[in-house]
C-alpha cells in the first residue's frame, strides 16, 4: 500500500524521465550543436550578424608570381603596388653560391611587358625589341605606339644544359636565346601562364631567384645588370624603395644608438651625366653602398653601388660609378661611416 501510494505521487516525474529516454533528439545548446572545427568563434556563422566583406581581387598584385614569391623571399614594395622578391628568408649568403652551377630562373615582370603592333621602322631604331610575327614586344620600356597588351610576363634562365622542352608550346610566347655570361634564356608568356611555367620549372630542379641573389651572382662573375644603371628608371625606384625603409627605421631607433648613415639618390646625382661603371677589389675591410670613391689625390671620383664579400676569390669585391677618366688597375680609396679610408684597384671597366 505504502509502495503504491509513493509510486502514484511521483507519477508525474517517472513519465518524463520515460519520455526522456524514448525520444532520440537531445536536447542541447546551439554551440553544441555545430560541428566540432565551427565552435571557436560561433558567432560568424551566425546569418543575422555576417558582416558584409568585399572580396579581394584575385588578380590584384602586379607580379603573377607574387604569391610564390610573398611565402619565401622578403618584399620590396614599389610604386603601384608592385613588389619585388628582394631577399630570401635564409640567413646566409652562401646559399645562392652553392646554387650558382645549377638553373636558375628569375622573374623579372616588375620592369614592365609591352606589346605592340610591328612596325618596321621602329624595329630598327629600338635593336632590344622582340619581333613575335606581327607583334613586337618591349621590355622596360614604353614606346608611342598603338599598345596591344601591357600585360605580359617574362622569365630569365641561368645555367647549363637547360632544357626547353620541358615547357609546353601553349605556355608561352617566345623564347629568346641570350648571348650573356649568366643570362641564357627570356621566357615571354601571358600572366593566365606564368605560374604554370613557374611552378614547371621549379619542378624540374630550377630555383627561383631574388634581386640580391642576382647581385651576388652578377659580382661573382665580374659583371652589371640592368639593375645596377643609376640612370634607369627601374633602378630609381627600387633604390628610393630601400632608402625609405632605411629612413624608417633610422627614425624609430633612439637617438644616442643611430649609427652614421649615408643615404643618397645616386639617380640624381648622375642624371644627364657620362658615367662609366666598373668592378673594384677592397684590399682590406668592407664598404658599403654610397660611400665615396677618392683617387689617390684625395679627389672624389664616384660611388660604390653596391659590394659584398665573394666568396670565389676570398676578398671584397663591388661595382662602382664614376663620371671621370678612369683605367684599370688605378689605385682607389675609399671612405667609410666611421671616416676610415680602405684601398683598392679597379679590376673591370663597362
Amino acid at each position: 500500500m505504502i509502495v503504491d501510494e509513493f509510486v502514484n505521487s511521483r507519477s508525474k516525474e517517472i513519465k518524463e524521465i520515460e519520455k526522456s529516454i524514448e525520444t532520440k533528439k537531445k536536447q542541447s545548446l546551439i554551440w553544441q550543436r555545430l560541428p566540432h572545427y565551427k565552435r571557436r568563434r560561433n558567432r560568424n556563422y551566425d546569418k543575422r550578424h555576417t558582416k558584409k566583406v568585399k572580396p579581394r581581387k584575385k588578380d590584384r598584385h602586379v607580379l603573377r608570381t607574387h604569391t610564390y614569391f610573398a611565402k619565401r623571399f622578403f618584399m620590396l614594395k614599389l610604386k603601384d603596388k608592385l613588389s619585388i622578391p628582394l631577399n630570401r628568408r635564409v640567413k646566409s649568403d652562401k646559399f645562392i653560391y652553392k646554387f650558382s652551377l645549377r638553373l636558375l630562373v628569375f622573374d623579372e615582370s616588375f620592369r614592365g611587358v609591352f606589346e605592340y603592333k610591328r612596325d618596321e621602322q621602329t624595329i630598327e631604331e629600338n635593336s632590344d625589341l622582340i619581333v613575335v610575327g606581327d607583334k613586337i614586344i618591349s621590355i622596360g620600356k614604353q614606346l608611342n605606339k598603338e599598345l596591344i597588351d601591357s600585360k605580359l610576363c617574362s622569365f630569365v634562365l641561368y645555367g647549363k644544359d637547360i632544357d626547353l622542352n620541358i615547357l609546353k608550346e601553349d605556355y608561352y610566347i617566345k623564347i629568346i636565346e641570350l648571348n650573356s655570361l649568366l643570362e641564357k634564356y627570356k621566357i615571354i608568356c601571358y600572366r593566365n601562364r606564368a605560374m604554370k611555367i613557374l611552378n614547371t620549372l621549379i619542378s624540374n630542379k630550377y630555383t627561383a631567384l631574388s634581386l640580391n641573389e642576382l647581385h651576388r651572382l652578377s659580382l661573382e662573375n665580374n659583371i652589371m645588370t640592368i639593375y645596377d644603371n643609376v640612370q634607369s628608371d627601374i633602378y630609381k625606384q627600387i633604390s628610393l624603395s630601400q632608402n625609405d625603409i632605411l629612413i624608417d627605421k633610422l627614425n624609430k631607433t633612439p637617438k644616442g644608438k643611430q649609427s652614421k648613415t649615408t643615404i643618397l639618390n645616386l639617380n640624381e646625382i648622375y642624371k644627364d651625366k657620362e658615367v662609366s661603371y666598373f668592378v673594384f677589389k677592397v684590399d682590406k675591410g668592407t664598404v658599403s653602398s654610397y660611400t665615396n670613391i677618392l683617387a689617390v689625390n684625395n679627389i672624389h671620383i664616384g660611388h660604390v653601388i653596391r659590394s659584398s664579400f665573394k666568396f670565389s676569390s676570398g676578398s671584397v669585391y663591388g661595382l662602382g660609378v664614376t663620371d671621370c677618366n678612369i683605367e684599370v688597375n688605378e689605385i682607389l680609396k675609399f671612405k667609410n661611416k666611421q671616416n676610415h679610408f680602405y684601398s683598392g684597384k679597379i679590376i673591370k671597366i663597362f
